[in-house]
C-alpha cells in the first residue's frame, strides 16, 4: 500500500501492480518497484510499467530526483532510468571543445529519430540535415569559428516537441567562457518577458489553485529558474498531457534562458 500525507492527513494511492518493494518521490513524480518491476506515477495520475528485461533481479532502492528521472539499485549495480524523451547527440558534447578549423558532423538520436522530422540551427543558421536509418546526421563542411557556439536542435513527431541545446567551444584565438551577456546590464526581466510566458504555458498547472508547485511570482519562479530552464528546454514542459497548453517556442526557450544566466532579475 502507498500513502501520502497530504497536510491534514495520510491518504491512499491507488496502485494494483503488487507488494511494493521500494518507492521514492521527487518533483511531483513518484516510482514504485514490485521485486525486479519499476512503475512511474505522473502529476496526472497515471501509473506507467517501464519495459526494463535487463532487471530481472528484485529492485532494492529507488531513488527520484528532480530532473524527472531516478537511480534504481539492484544486486550489486547502479542503474540511471530516464523515461522521458530527449535528443542524444554524437560528435560534440555539452560545454566540449572540437579542434581549430574543425567543421561539424553529428549523430542525432531519440525515439522520435525514426518517425519525426529534425531541424537544426547553429548560432542561428539552419544546418544541412540528412536521415539516416535510425537517427539523423547534421553538418556543416565548412571550418567553424574560434570561440563559442550554440547548436540549437527540434525533433517533431506526432507524439510533441523535443528541444535540445548544446554549447560547445572552438579552439584557437581568445577564447574565455560560454557567452553570456555583460554583468551588470540586464536585458530580461520576470514581469515584462518571464511572467507571460509564464501565464500562458504554466498557469494551468502551476497557479493558485493548481494541482502543482506554486510558480506564480517571482520568489516562486526564480527559486526553481534553473529546473524550469532544463524542463523547457528538454521540451517536457509543459507535458503533453496538459491538454492545450503550447509547448514554449524557440525564441521563449532563448528568453528564459538568457534570463536565469543573467541572474534571474525581477
Amino acid at each position: 500500500e502507498l500513502l501520502r500525507f497530504d497536510g491534514a492527513g495520510w491518504a491512499p494511492i491507488p496502485f494494483d501492480e503488487g507488494s511494493v518493494t521500494a518507492a521514492s518521490i521527487a518533483d511531483g513524480v513518484l516510482w514504485a518497484a514490485v521485486d525486479g518491476l519499476l512503475y512511474r506515477r505522473n502529476r496526472f495520475d497515471e501509473w506507467e510499467r517501464l519495459d526494463a528485461p535487463m532487471w530481472p533481479t528484485p529492485i532494492a532502492e529507488v531513488r527520484g530526483y528532480a530532473a524527472g528521472g531516478a537511480w534504481v539499485v539492484r544486486a550489486d549495480q547502479l542503474c540511471h532510468v530516464e523515461p522521458r524523451e530527449t535528443l542524444r547527440v554524437s560528435g560534440v558534447r555539452p560545454y566540449g571543445r572540437l579542434p581549430e578549423g574543425a567543421g561539424l558532423t553529428l549523430s542525432v538520436y531519440g525515439k522520435t529519430s525514426t518517425e519525426g522530422s529534425l531541424s537544426a540551427q547553429l548560432d542561428g543558421g539552419g544546418l544541412n540535415v540528412t536521415r539516416t536509418a535510425d537517427s539523423w546526421s547534421v553538418t556543416r563542411a565548412d571550418s567553424l569559428s574560434p570561440g563559442w557556439h550554440t547548436l540549437s536542435l527540434t525533433a517533431s513527431s506526432d507524439e510533441g516537441v523535443v528541444r535540445r541545446t548544446v554549447k560547445f567551444l572552438v579552439e584557437g584565438g581568445e577564447t574565455g567562457g560560454p557567452p553570456m551577456p555583460p554583468p551588470g546590464e540586464p536585458t530580461v526581466f520576470w514581469e515584462e518577458d518571464i511572467r507571460p510566458i509564464y501565464e500562458r504555458s504554466c498557469s494551468a498547472c502551476h497557479g493558485e489553485g493548481g494541482n502543482q508547485t506554486f510558480m506564480g511570482s517571482f520568489e516562486a519562479f526564480s527559486a526553481l529558474g534553473e529546473l524550469a530552464l532544463e524542463r523547457v528546454s528538454r521540451g517536457e514542459m509543459p507535458p503533453p498531457a496538459a491538454g492545450n497548453v503550447e509547448p514554449l517556442s524557440e525564441a521563449e526557450v532563448q528568453l528564459l534562458e538568457t534570463w536565469v544566466q543573467e541572474g534571474m532579475n525581477p
